[in-house]
């Protein structure tokens, strides 16, 4: 029977006698960020009210009730550490933290579920999300946006299959992230082809519309100086070459001479 992807890498981390899987029950060592943490959520108690932190840090993405939060801790202290010793990072900016694996950042969100309870006291039905201790883990983003939810099994028993679900949304991501680059720079390159297509395609009917006009041209040309040559033949039989009817001529053969456009054809070939 074939076994999935996530399957064998969940069996590899759980293989691995030196991956930090198990939550202890009491802080140890706590990482750094844990520690941060920690102490944001100890300044805010104090100064609750007009609370401004100036530190650039802003804590872990934990949300539980102060029952739950020394679990939260434990819970989230071994997930960052279990994901550094797979050679991974988890980093806090702004109001989110991400694990970094390679350069793709998921999220990381720890919440305390809840029930909705009810009252019926009063003239109107009221409800409210009151905590219930279980734990609820959110990871990824977007298409790879994964809830971990506890039932009868802890979260603290899911870090293996938590660890592997990331790293190959990750591999997804990155692989995502390549075809769409890929993708990219073939779109730019068919839209480059297809622009000196179309250059191409305009230049041709540019010379292909200036020789029908040519050619029009010449045939203008043509047509005056028939008639040029008529009037000469009509009035060279009369013997009667006026100096009006010399004028005229010059100018007509001027103008037949202006339309011709084989004169400019002629120079733009380079033969003149």
């Amino acid at each position: 029977m074939d076994v999935s992807p996530e399957t064998l890498l969940v069996r590899q981390i759980k293989g691995d006698p030196a991956a930090p899987l198990t939550v202890p029950d009491e802080l140890e060592k706590p990482h750094f960020l844990i520690k941060e943490t920690r102490r944001y959520w100890s300044d805010t108690k104090k100064h609750k009210g007009g609370y401004s932190y100036k530190s650039p840090f802003a804590c872990l993405s934990i949300y539980v009730e102060k029952d739950t939060q020394p679990r939260a801790l434990r819970f989230f202290d071994t997930l960052i550490k279990l994901l550094e010793y797979r050679g991974h990072k988890v980093i806090v900016r702004g109001a989110a933290t991400y694990a970094i694996i390679d350069t793709i950042e998921l999220d990381l969100t720890l919440r305390e579920s809840g029930n909705r309870v009810y009252n019926d006291e009063g003239h109107w039905r009221t409800s409210e999300i009151v905590p219930n201790g279980r734990l609820h883990l959110k990871t990824g983003r977007h298409s790879w946006d994964k809830q971990w939810l506890e039932n009868k099994t802890g979260l603290e028993s899911m870090l293996a299959k938590i660890v592997a679900r990331l790293e190959l949304d990750a591999e997804k991501e990155a692989k995502w992230r390549e075809e769409c680059r890929l993708s990219e720079i073939r779109r730019r390159e068919e839209e480059k082809l297809r622009l000196e297509q179309e250059a191409i395609r305009r230049a041709e009917q540019q010379r292909t519309d200036t020789l029908l006009k040519q050619a029009e041209q010449y045939e203008r040309a043509q047509q005056i100086r028939r008639l040029i040559d008529a009037a000469q033949q009509q009035e060279s039989a009369e013997g009667n070459v006026t100096d009006n009817f010399r004028e005229w001529l010059h100018w007509a053969s001027e103008k037949a001479d202006a339309v011709d456009p084989i004169t400019a054809i002629i120079i733009n070939s380079g033969r003149s």
